[in-house]
């Protein structure tokens, strides 16, 4: 049982490496997709500002 134990080490080690490395992916995507996000909501509020801007001056 022992030597068993010994002999999967490695293979288990692969599993948790790999299992791990999945995880960092899915973080570095949902970091990556926020970014995106605020970008997005960046980009347009500067947009209805701009809007904002025009209207005040038609006004």
């Amino acid at each position: 049982m022992r030597q068993n134990y010994i002999f999967n080490a490695p293979h288990r080690n692969k599993v948790l490496i790999e299992y791990f490395q999945l995880r960092l992916q899915k973080v570095k995507d949902s970091i990556f997709l926020s970014k995106m996000y605020e970008k997005k909501v960046e980009s347009f509020m500067s947009r209805s500002h701009l809007w904002e801007l025009m209207i005040s001056k038609i006004l």
